[in-house]
């Protein structure tokens, strides 16, 4: 894979980055946060990222799921690319859900956004042999516990670092 000279990055990573960093620039911009939202949900980012570096680690000694490389972890830009994704643009949408629909509202699309994750995850691996998944229902039920717990925790992180109120436009 090339990379980058002088620094071994992958161009294939800054390009994934850069376009999660451009969707969920477009995403801030059309659900027109705050500013300390912002910082939040980039906050959460960063928790997201580790939360799942870890699932991703417990999975693969518990075999519930692993690489295609039988690896334990892919490379870290792309958990990066996916929680910018996931839990940053995501998280967005999530508040902006819950600010505009209430409580009921945001919970129903954390029940959601918590099943896009491990269904993309199986939906790819059928295409593309990236990632295997273990036998029987178990490794599914605990992917979606994960990713509800992953996008869940992110929104702690956002409202802690944001602020716990009742926003107004």
């Amino acid at each position: 894979m090339p990379t980058i000279p002088g620094l071994h990055i992958p161009w294939e990573a800054v390009g994934t980055i850069f376009l999660a960093l451009v969707v969920f620039r477009l995403v801030a911009g059309i659900a027109k946060p705050p500013f300390r939202r912002v910082v939040g949900a980039l906050a959460g980012v960063v928790l997201a990222t580790g939360l799942n570096i870890a699932l991703d680690g417990i999975a693969f000694r518990a075999g519930w799921w692993w690489s295609a490389q039988e690896r334990p972890l892919a490379p870290l830009w792309t958990y990066l690319a996916q929680q910018i994704l996931f839990s940053g643009a995501g998280g967005l949408v999530g508040w902006r859900i819950g600010k505009k629909s209430g409580m009921a509202a945001f919970c129903a699309y954390a029940i959601f956004a918590g099943t896009v994750g491990p269904l993309r995850n199986a939906i790819a691996s059928a295409i593309v042999p990236l990632m295997q998944f273990g036998d029987g229902i178990g490794p599914y039920v605990a992917a979606w516990i994960g990713w509800f717990l992953i996008l869940f925790l992110a929104q702690v992180v956002m409202a802690l670092v944001a602020g716990i109120r009742v926003e107004t436009d």
